[in-house]
């Protein structure tokens, strides 16, 4: 028996539809799956597609193996505009049989047309037509939230595809930029970045990439491999904030975060709602550090809590915040892949490995200027009248304030501390602060990290490492000395060092 489909595609499937011998009971199975897949079908026709599943799903719990049961699952979740269901009923069709027409034509098909799947199961990652970089993910210390994986894979498109057609219409879409006066640009090439999600293990869509390609560009430099680098650090970044501080991704109605990288514009980069634009990108000038640096400030300002009402040098310090906090994660966890305590060799290797010639970089930036806010914040300690400031030297107290929590009490107390925050200013954060060190207080002896030290007031003939920004041990030689800034509620304390 032939079965054709009457809607939007046609498909043949097997002779041996039903056609089990009479006497083998082996076969017994296929016969009722074959059964339930022909009154499935006519149900199908009929558009009645929910009472269809059903069956159908009764004769995929029948007869595991029946192939034809998965093709018409596929195609029926096709038809509801499921992508991701019925790119797992194709995968398991080719399972089935690797050379089905049906799944191959189905499997382009789903990959090809807009819009590009927005979650992806293993399965439906073997069978795509479009080639993907499978990362073996981004690992997250004990400090991460309680119910956190410590590790999340993630995955992105390495060969070419055009952009989602729900923004433009077709492969060519056309963004006016949100700086006043720069006009538009145009983007005809995207990368798609996917980060497991830990309750289904499918990969869900988390950040877009477009760009121009060097024929639109009108440029010999191809931007790929420069668009995959930012969504894989776009998907790290997200990670970061969601597993160590807890806060969900700032994407747009589906959760999704947008790059633009364009060749024109101002310099620097920008947020804009949930999209951050980066401009010039084909210029020379940006060095490696930089657009790491540039996108974790941009990212900071998406995925971390605005603080400030600042009048210079920006409105909010989250961007501020971001590149330090964001830049910290990515080292320490290159020095967890490399088995070694950054700013090893193999620590800086690894990060050389994601984004070339930054490694050495950034363990500069967080040995000199991300930790230079903290001693705004531990000169004034929380009765400074910077507080109250709008200037570029208030932002540095705040940021500071920031440093020092995450130096004296690690990710997980700076968690605490954010989440606790009820407003946007300063001052709200102060407050958290003394609030959450007087719960800590409370709860039993308050420990503090070694690397919550004034940079101003410690002489050091050892650099403070691993982990610039927050290292857990000091090593102190002949004529070296450390000052503590210790903040505590009222009352009588006794201090211990713990000297292993």
């Amino acid at each position: 028996m032939i079965l054709r489909l009457a809607r939007i595609l046609v498909v043949a499937l097997p002779l041996g539809l039903g056609s089990a011998g009479p006497g083998r009971a082996e076969e017994a199975p296929a016969d009722a799956a074959a059964r339930l897949t022909q009154e499935a079908a006519a149900l199908v026709d009929q558009k009645e597609f929910g009472r269809a599943l059903e069956l159908l799903a009764r004769a995929q719990e029948t007869a595991p193996t029946y192939a034809p049961a998965q093709e018409w699952l596929a195609h029926v979740y096709e038809v509801l505009g499921d992508k991701g269901q019925a790119l797992n009923h194709v995968a398991a069709l080719l399972a089935l049989q690797p050379r089905s027409q049906f799944g191959a034509d189905a499997a382009r098909r789903l990959f090809l047309r807009p819009p590009f799947p927005r979650r992806l199961s293993p399965g439906a990652l073997r069978v795509s037509p479009v080639a993907f970089t499978v990362d073996e993910g981004c690992a997250l210390s004990e400090e991460r939230v309680a119910d956190f994986p410590d590790r999340i894979p993630l995955c992105y498109t390495t060969s070419a595809k055009y952009p989602d057609d729900g923004l433009g219409g077709g492969p060519l879409v056309e963004r006016r930029l949100p700086t006043p006066g720069e006009g538009t640009a145009q983007f005809n090439r995207a990368v798609y970045g996917y980060r497991e999600d830990p309750e289904t293990g499918e990969f869900r869509l988390a950040v877009i990439a477009y760009y121009p390609s060097s024929v639109l560009s009108g440029s010999d430099t191809d931007l790929s491999a420069t668009a995959q680098g930012l969504v894989h650090l776009a998907l790290r970044y997200r990670t970061y904030a969601e597993g160590y501080l807890g806060l969900a991704g700032q994407g747009d109605a589906e959760d999704i975060n947008r790059l633009w990288l364009c060749t024109g514009g101002p310099d620097g980069a920008e947020r804009d709602g949930s999209d951050i634009y980066l401009y010039r990108v084909l210029s020379a000038d940006r060095s490696p550090l930089e657009w790491l640096r540039q996108l974790a400030h941009e990212s900071g300002h998406l995925l971390i809590p605005p603080i400030g009402g600042f009048a210079a040098p920006e409105m909010w310090a989250n961007g501020e915040v971001g590149e330090r906090l964001l830049l910290h994660w990515l080292a320490d966890e290159s020095g967890r892949w490399s088995r070694s305590d950054w700013p090893s060799s193999q620590a800086v290797a690894r990060l050389d490995a994601l984004w070339p010639g930054c490694g050495g970089v950034v363990e500069d930036y967080l040995a000199a200027s991300g930790r230079a806010p903290l001693g705004v914040w531990a000169a004034g300690g929380p009765e400074s009248e910077l507080i109250m400031g709008m200037d570029e030297r208030a932002m540095q107290y705040y940021v500071g304030l920031v440093l020092y929590v995450l130096a004296a009490h690690g990710s997980d107390g700076l968690r605490e501390v954010v989440k606790s925050c009820a407003g946007t200013t300063v001052a709200d954060f102060v407050y958290a602060y003394r609030q959450t060190v007087g719960a800590w207080a409370k709860a039993g002896p308050l420990t503090l990290g070694a690397g919550g030290y004034n940079p101003a007031e410690t002489r050091l003939t050892q650099p403070p490492a691993p982990a610039a920004l927050a290292p857990p041990w000091l090593a102190l030689g002949p004529g070296d000395s450390v000052t503590y800034p210790v903040f505590l509620p009222g009352g009588t304390w006794r201090i211990a060092l713990d000297i292993p």
